[in-house]
């Protein structure tokens, strides 16, 4: 009986959201090529893990997280160990063709992340780009996204809507994808770059539009405001090609005090450096997209594994919490 409701119930769940799951263009404007299967972190960065080329991801399978929610057990379940997958077939996304997905990202794909300024701007754009890509490429989302609020009361299917807009990431990425094919002005984006002497260990990327306090929150739910563009931040993490350290890349648009004050409270350059490394090594944890080199992760503890699944399940489940504390406070 448990088995036939599954295949009732499930089975429709997860073919909709196949469908509502695709792009079928390169992602450039203009270009109606098919897009191939593109990294957001640079492959050659991600073999720096793994001679065998594979990395641990928390990446659960869509059928895992539907018969998850049909039992009813726990979150954490499916997010107690990451997934063993391949670099080269199983963390790659439907973003560009063959051609715009090869040349203009050379850069990173071939030499790493430069320690020289001026390249590193150019690569923190390419990369930002990327990030943003991978937040957006889904053609349908429209639709998916009304599809999984559907269940949800309209107060708070608008109030999610409002607060995870992702109509302002597409166009931060609208104006990136100017400056990297038109413009070349890469001074237009501000890029804060920390080593970390650390061994390589772990790889990850985001884009988000911050909340900077409450009244922020309240005032967006409410409509008052609204995210913008330009209040655009990306965060990426990820190991040198050539030595034993790792980079934390953080970018947003130039004069943009919004951004530079919520960048500014963390006082990044007034800690130690160990303080700094646990800050933004903690934040790193917390990424949707993250890797893991296999090699560091079978050397940690329990303890150090279960906090990297919690903090995965937490952001699993960040939307769901804010939109819970949102409608509680809003009373």
């Amino acid at each position: 009986m448990e088995e036939q409701s599954y295949t009732q119930f499930i089975g429709p769940h997860l073919k909709t959201m196949q469908q509502l799951t695709q792009n079928k263009e390169c992602l450039v404007t203009g270009c109606t090529q098919t897009p191939i299967g593109s990294h957001v972190i640079a492959e050659s960065i991600l073999d720096r893990f793994d001679e065998q080329g594979m990395v641990f991801a928390w990446e659960p399978l869509n059928g895992k997280i539907a018969r998850n929610a049909f039992l009813g057990h726990d979150q954490l379940e499916i997010y107690q160990q990451p997934r063993l997958v391949g670099i080269r077939r199983d963390v790659t996304y439907p973003l560009f063709c063959g051609d715009h997905d090869a040349k203009p990202f050379t850069e990173l794909e071939q030499r790493g992340f430069s320690s020289q300024e001026e390249k590193q701007q150019r690569q923190a754009v390419l990369q930002a780009y990327r990030t943003l890509c991978y937040k957006t490429w889904n053609a349908r989302w429209d639709e998916k996204e009304n599809y999984l609020l559907s269940s949800k009361e309209a107060e708070a299917a608008l109030l999610y809507k409002r607060l995870f807009a992702r109509q302002t990431l597409v166009e931060a990425r609208n104006r990136l994808e100017t400056i990297i094919f038109q413009t070349k002005d890469y001074q237009q984006i501000v890029s804060k770059v920390f080593t970390l002497d650390i061994e390589p260990c772990i790889a990850c990327t985001d884009a988000f539009i911050p909340i900077i306090d409450e009244d922020d929150m309240i005032h967006t739910a409410h409509g008052a405001t609204s995210p913008q563009a330009e209040n655009m931040v990306i965060f990426s993490f990820f190991p040198d090609l050539q030595r034993e350290r790792n980079f934390c890349v953080l970018s947003w648009f130039r004069n943009n005090q919004k951004v530079a004050k919520f960048i500014d409270d963390y006082r990044l350059d007034a800690l130690s450096q160990d303080e700094r490394l646990h800050m933004l090594f903690e934040a790193a944890t917390h990424r949707p997209l993250m890797y893991v080199s296999p090699v560091w992760w079978n050397r940690q503890s329990t303890e150090m594994q279960a906090r990297f699944s919690a903090a995965q399940v937490a952001d699993a489940l960040e939307a769901q919490t804010v939109l819970a504390q949102l409608q509680e406070k809003l009373k």
